[in-house]
């Protein structure tokens, strides 16, 4: 099943492509560079990521998004970007019954995530502008029919109902047991359920 899913990836012709087999569990983060030394954790380094989720890939809007991510990285000072394309396992999700978990609706239907992820260095105003511009730009040519983002990749522009979901009832039970278990938002990072 994997090679009909790359051999599609690898007619495209990509500029750079590696395989690692057999990669041990614990040396997987090390192998995709996204470990504490990888290229994921940079330090000094400016992160804002655009994340949609979609229920299927759409090559069209796609490939609008990657024009302009490459009209973006054509710039020198944002050439170190990346663009993280995922599909979420989903047979544990489906195995519990909506009503009993926390997962939000859309999350659950909405199993593909794509987020470009900009790089830049300094603190130059009009390279955040660019950057901030341009990473909307993306978001709104990929993102067709949906606008939930997944709230591991959430960077600061999306609503609450984006990445938690827009069930009125299912949000004031996630509040209730936010005041429950952490009364003091000790657990307040981004976007946290208030």
């Amino acid at each position: 099943m994997v090679s009909k899913y790359e051999s599609a990836f690898l007619a495209l012709g990509p500029v750079f492509n590696t395989t690692v087999p057999n990669i041990e569990y614990q040396h997987l983060y090390e192998v995709a560079g996204i470990d504490i030394a990888g290229p994921s954790c940079r330090k000094d380094n400016n992160l804002s990521g655009f994340p949609s989720s979609f229920a299927r890939w759409d090559s069209a809007a796609m490939r609008a998004g990657f024009g302009l991510f490459s009209e973006l990285t054509a710039d020198e000072r944002f050439a170190t970007s990346a663009w993280i394309l995922e599909s979420y396992g989903r047979n544990g999700v489906a195995a519990v019954p909506a009503g009993e978990n926390a997962i939000a609706p859309e999350e659950r239907s909405l199993h593909l995530l794509n987020s470009p992820l900009l790089w830049w260095v300094g603190d130059d105003e009009a390279a955040r502008k660019k950057a901030i511009t341009y990473g909307e730009r993306i978001r709104k040519a990929v993102r067709r029919d949906s606008s939930h983002a997944y709230v591991n990749y959430a960077v600061g522009g999306e609503e609450l109902g984006d990445v938690y979901g827009r069930d009125g009832e299912r949000l004031k039970r996630l509040r209730g047991l936010k005041k429950l278990y952490d009364p003091h938002n000790r657990f307040g990072y981004y976007m946290p359920i208030r």
